[in-house]
């Protein structure tokens, strides 16, 4: 490997990619932890940036529509499509009284009729109920009550594909839902 042509990281095999490392030749050092060989030759790697807070990323853009040049999501080409933000999301989710659940989709419906849309975004509205629950249930860990935090139990169904994507457990979840009569 002399430089003048390297080979694809596909091409590579473990080993080789390890005694390449360890090399003091163009492709890093495995002392140092490098991964120098992703980047190209004539680039220094940047630094690593830090993790955004659960809290750093409830701070994100106001609330607010767009009309749709394609269809995207099952909502047809010139529809007016809501892109919520996590601190509405998390207003709406503490209005919800105890007992009482409501799956995503009426979620998104009943935000979008509030701001005159004729859906709000899926994609958008499950990244920002995600940030919500991992926000909550960080202010849990870090001593907030229970009743301080928004209760994202009665939106988030044990089975429902977001809940794997959380870092918290389900029993949390179910066991907060059966506490309120809600099924599990």
């Amino acid at each position: 490997m002399n430089g003048l042509l390297r080979p694809s990281r596909a091409a590579l095999t473990a080993l080789q990619r390890q005694s390449i490392r360890v090399s003091t030749g163009i492709l890093g050092t495995a002392a140092a932890g490098c991964d120098a060989w992703r980047t190209p030759l004539n680039r220094r790697p940047t630094m690593p940036r830090s993790r955004k807070t659960w809290t750093e990323k409830m701070c994100a853009k106001p609330p607010h529509t767009v009309v749709l040049d394609k269809a995207f999501a099952g909502v047809p080409q010139g529809a007016r499509l809501l892109i919520s933000s996590p601190q509405e999301i998390d207003a709406f989710v503490r209005t919800l009284p105890p007992g009482r659940s409501l799956p995503i989709q009426q979620l998104r419906r009943e935000l979008a009729a509030r701001h005159g849309a004729d859906a709000a975004c899926p994609v958008s509205t499950s990244l920002f109920l995600r940030i919500v629950a991992e926000h909550a249930f960080e202010r849990l860990q870090a001593g907030d009550d229970i009743c301080h935090i928004a209760p994202v139990w009665r939106v988030i169904e044990p089975d429902s594909p977001l809940m794997r994507k959380l870092s918290f457990d389900v029993r949390w979840i179910t066991e907060r839902r059966q506490l309120e009569g809600l099924p599990a």
